[in-house]
């Protein structure tokens, strides 16, 4: 089962740009890979240009044949350039607000959120299944540092 997320990088006058990944969404994975190796803002807008993602490596790497896990920890693994899928689905995706991005990851059954801001990487995690009980406009879940967290042992 995957662990679905997004990653976003907030832009002038506070839009949102983000992309879907599909696998490995959870702090210690995806988290981790974007603060250890996603920590410069040119290469995270490369990474958004690339579109959506089947998986986050530490780099954007080269095309590959998905089913080739030899450089799985190493390339990110995009639904455009590797696996064939195109159109505006797989591109990323401008939202007015963070909280505009929080919901829309949230519609998409997204378990968690990172966002790329002049202090660093943030994250939130999403409420998930029918049994969340918070509220359409995600008022309760708040951005934590990235870092911290995962010195925290998130």
């Amino acid at each position: 089962m995957s662990t679905r997320s997004m990653i976003g990088k907030v832009e002038a006058g506070g839009r949102v740009r983000a992309v879907y990944c599909h696998w490995g969404g959870t702090p210690d994975s995806a988290g981790g890979t974007l603060a250890n190796y996603w920590a410069d803002p040119g290469k995270v807008d490369q990474l958004l240009e690339m579109g959506s993602l089947s998986h986050l490596g530490q780099e954007i790497g080269e095309w590959h044949d998905p089913a080739d896990f030899s450089k799985v920890d190493q390339w990110s693994t995009f639904h455009g350039r590797d696996m064939g899928r195109g159109g505006p689905d797989y591109e990323a995706v401008e939202f007015a607000t963070d909280r505009d991005y929080m919901d829309y990851a949230r519609a998409i059954d997204c378990r968690y959120v990172y966002l790329w801001t002049a202090g660093g990487w943030r994250y939130a995690a999403l409420p998930w299944g029918p049994w969340a009980g918070v509220p359409a406009d995600m008022g309760g879940v708040e951005w934590v540092s990235l870092t911290a967290a995962l010195q925290d042992g998130a």
